[in-house]
C-alpha cells in the first residue's frame, strides 16, 4: 500500500514540477515526503510585498501569503523554491507544501477559516499568480481563529498564459487577487459554468 501512495504522489506531483513558474524551476532530484507541519498554501491569495525574491540567482516581485498550517507528511522537492536541499524547517518556520487533500482549507463566508472543497478555477490568460510550493513561511498568530494556525509564506510573483488556481470557492473575481496557482494541471472538475 505504502508503495502504491509513493506512486499516486510521484503521478500526481509529476505535473506540480511540469506546471510551476518557468522562473522557479530549477535543477530537480525529485520529490520527497517531508514530515511534521506545513504551510498549504492551495487556496490562499496572497499581497504584493514591494520586494523581491532570489530564485534559482534571479530577483522576482515577492507576495505574502497567509497559509493555513497542517500536520504533515506532506510532498516537496527540496531542490527547488528555497528549500536548500531539506526538509529541516527554517527557524520558526514551515515550509509551503502540498499533501494530497480535496478541502484545503481557505477562508469562508463567513469568518473564521473553515474547511472547504478547493475547485479549480480558470483565470485570464496573463494573471498574476503567487508560486509558493517548497517556500519558507513564518509561524504567527491567528487572531480570527485562533485555533487554526497560520504561516506567513514570501513567494515569487508569476505569470501564466493558462492559470489556474483553487482559491476563491469559485468566484472568479479571485484571479484579480493574487491568488496561489495550482499544484498540477487540471483537466476536468473546475467550477461550474467555467470550460473544461
Amino acid at each position: 500500500m505504502a508503495n502504491q501512495l509513493k506512486a499516486a504522489l510521484a503521478g500526481l506531483l509529476c505535473g506540480a514540477i511540469l506546471s510551476a513558474g518557468a522562473a522557479v524551476r530549477a535543477q530537480s532530484s525529485g520529490l520527497v515526503l517531508c514530515p511534521g507541519p506545513f504551510a498549504l498554501c492551495a487556496a490562499a491569495t496572497c499581497k504584493p510585498t514591494g520586494g523581491t525574491i532570489v530564485v534559482a540567482g534571479r530577483p522576482l516581485p515577492a507576495a505574502a501569503c497567509d497559509c493555513p498550517i497542517l500536520n504533515g507528511p506532506s510532498i516537496a522537492d527540496p531542490n527547488l523554491g528555497n528549500m536548500q536541499g531539506s526538509c529541516t524547517p527554517p527557524p520558526n518556520g514551515v515550509w509551503s507544501l502540498y499533501a494530497l487533500t480535496s478541502s484545503p482549507q481557505q477562508i469562508t463566508t463567513p469568518l473564521p477559516w473553515s474547511m472547504a472543497a478547493a475547485v479549480p478555477q480558470p483565470c485570464p490568460a496573463g494573471t498574476q499568480f503567487a508560486e509558493c510550493w517548497n517556500f519558507a513561511c513564518v509561524k504567527e498568530a491567528n487572531a480570527q481563529n485562533p485555533a487554526v494556525p497560520l504561516a506567513k509564506c514570501t513567494c515569487p510573483i508569476e505569470t501564466s498564459s493558462n492559470p489556474v488556481t483553487p482559491a476563491g470557492l469559485c468566484n472568479s473575481s479571485i484571479c484579480s487577487q493574487l491568488p496561489v496557482g495550482a499544484p498540477f494541471p487540471f483537466s476536468s472538475g473546475f467550477c461550474q459554468g467555467t470550460p473544461s
